[in-house]
């Protein structure tokens, strides 16, 4: 999270605002380079006259929520491996049951292209079905874990609506020809 968008509480000063703002980039640019600084939490922040013991917690909770947020390495759209979080979800309904579409839209287009081939289409789905999460963790870029699960949950329920009725339908259809 960066603090774009953000307005600096009335009880950290200018210059602690922009020490917050150098050390949010220095973590965030330490989680993901090579070779990365040692930065340590600012320690040195003054509290400004005026500020009741309440505010300054408050902006401290708020700096140190921001920090953590900063901290939280956002890894979708690379061939990362996923958080726990992403292996844990089960069954990938939306990928099971609308293989070819669902590859595309998480930008999977190898396995959208292999699922034109009859016999690979139905191993697909399986595989689509255990581990389409880490599929579309790995390959399309999320802004969020939060957007990443909303969305796979959209996949899911449709999905297994999807399955849910064509099956209905085969039984149906499977019940009309026996009783005629």
């Amino acid at each position: 999270m960066s603090t774009e968008g953000w307005q600096k509480p009335e009880v950290i000063s200018d210059e602690q605002w922009e020490k917050l703002e150098e050390w949010e980039k220095a973590e965030l640019a330490r989680t993901s380079a090579t070779n990365p600084p040692q930065i340590e939490e600012p320690t040195d922040w003054v509290r400004l006259e005026g500020v009741t013991d309440e505010d300054w917690e408050r902006a401290k909770e708020i700096a140190r929520i921001r920090a953590a947020e900063a901290l939280q390495e956002n890894t979708s759209g690379t061939s990362a491996e996923p958080p726990a979080e992403v292996r844990t979800m089960g069954w990938c309904w939306g990928g099971f049951t609308f293989i070819f579409v669902w590859a595309f839209a998480n930008r999977a287009v190898g396995i959208g292209i292999l699922c034109l081939i009859p016999l690979v289409y139905v191993v697909m789905a399986f595989y689509l079905g255990f581990r389409g999460h880490e599929v579309a963790w790995r390959k399309r870029r999320f802004d969020s874990f939060q957007q990443y699960k909303e969305t796979m949950r959209v996949w899911d329920k449709w999905g297994l609506w999807w399955f849910v009725i064509n099956w209905a339908l085969v039984g149906l259809s499977i019940a009309v020809e026996v009783l005629s």
